[in-house]
């Protein structure tokens, strides 16, 4: 299964990933959709255990949050996008 760590931020009104091969995930909503959106676009496949937050908050770095993103929708079959 692959797997990655990435940083989403806050910035302005949209929560945004790292760039990951030249792909960003990024919503509106929250940092957990902009982690689901990234896997989307590198696996073309998520489901609910797609994004996971790693590490607590930091209470210095409100706007910033940790997350592991996992292929596993892909390795199952699903197509739920």
């Amino acid at each position: 299964m692959a797997s990655l760590e990435i940083t989403v931020r806050k910035v302005g009104d949209a929560y945004k990933t790292d760039v990951v091969d030249g792909k960003q995930g990024a919503s509106s909503t929250s940092p957990a959709r902009a982690a689901e959106r990234l896997a989307e676009h590198l696996w073309g496949v998520t489901d609910l255990d797609t994004a996971r937050r790693i590490g607590p908050r930091d209470p210095k770095r409100p706007f910033v949050t940790r997350w592991r993103i996992t292929d596993a929708a892909l390795r199952k079959g699903d197509n739920h996008v």
